[in-house]
């Protein structure tokens, strides 16, 4: 490899009905993909595994909204989990995601993190789910998404939230 040459990274995920690959040479990557419906309490499981901002702005959700909104939190977590590598070394109570507003997305990092060289993105591929990009870089990195269902050319969805974007 030329040592001016960029390094591409990739990361994988799946659920019901949804395969994810975030490919960048940005820098590290973590993608996730969760169905809407798959947890059947998300405030139950929210108390358990999320931090209390996060489970404060689920309390305040009707029960539709909160299983899209735990549902956004999840899989945001989890990107940041496959970026870095830690799995649930890292306590999700240590870290949070703010989606307060229309499409402000903010990262509450954990101890020993810098939020500033961290960026992410939310999208809604389909009704029923929500998949979300990390990419850790000190440079701004704008996101996209494609679809490539079997007999289609793509489609490009817009983010419904960027911790990165103006």
């Amino acid at each position: 490899m030329v040592p001016a040459q960029a390094i591409v990274q990739f990361n994988l995920a799946h659920t019901d009905g949804l395969v994810c690959c975030a490919v960048t040479e940005a820098g590290t990557v973590g993608v996730d993909g969760e169905a809407v419906e798959r947890i059947p309490d998300p405030l139950a499981t929210a108390r358990h595994w999320l931090c209390a901002r996060e489970v404060q702005a689920l309390e305040q959700c009707d029960d539709q909204e909160r299983a899209i909104r735990f549902s956004e939190f999840w899989t945001l977590k989890g990107t940041y989990l496959r970026a870095t590598g830690t799995g649930l070394a890292c306590p999700l109570s240590d870290f949070g995601f703010d989606l307060s507003g229309d499409s402000q997305l903010q990262f509450m990092s954990p101890p020993g993190a810098s939020a500033s060289e961290w960026h992410f993105a939310l999208f809604a591929p389909s009704e029923h789910h929500r998949l979300a990009v990390a990419v850790h870089s000190p440079a701004e990195v704008p996101f996209q998404i494609t679809d490539w269902a079997a007999g289609s050319a793509g489609v490009l969805f817009a983010a419904l939230r960027a911790s990165s974007l103006s």
